[in-house]
């Protein structure tokens, strides 16, 4: 805990630890690659949190990548892949794994899940110079 940077941080990763310790003789841990249920595979994408995990569903011979607090923002994180968000863990491998996870999304044409995005945050990539832009999959209303 003590390499944990400020206080307000150090307070949620306690709080975080009460209550999952409460569980603990309850709790499947997963780890990077591990299937979850046929077609959900975790991907682990430590940097926001210790162990932060993104899904990869696929079905159908399609595949979306559910990636939660990955990106909070789909302008500012998606242009800047490089710049920290205040309550990134660690800001350099948070920072790797965006980098990471957007060059598959965008290599392999995943689509995406983001619940931070705007309604219905589902969508694609695509590379726009040294950042991406987001295709809604919802048309913008007029």
């Amino acid at each position: 805990m003590d390499s944990v940077p400020n206080q307000h941080l150090r307070d949620q990763y306690t709080g975080a630890d009460l209550n999952l310790n409460a569980y603990a003789d309850r709790l499947t841990l997963i780890g990077d690659g591990d299937e979850v249920v046929p077609g959900i595979t975790a991907l682990a994408t430590r940097g926001h949190s210790p162990g932060h995990v993104v899904y990869r569903i696929t079905s159908g011979g399609r595949t979306t990548i559910c990636w939660g607090d990955l990106c909070h923002h789909y302008v500012l994180l998606l242009r800047h892949p490089d710049w920290g968000f205040r309550f990134d863990y660690d800001k350099a491998a948070a920072t790797a794994q965006r980098r990471r996870i957007y060059d598959l999304v965008d290599r392999e044409r995943h689509a995406v899940f983001a619940y931070h995005f705007r309604f219905p945050g589902l969508g694609h990539l695509r590379r726009d110079g040294e950042g991406y832009a987001w295709l809604s999959a919802q048309p913008e209303p007029e």
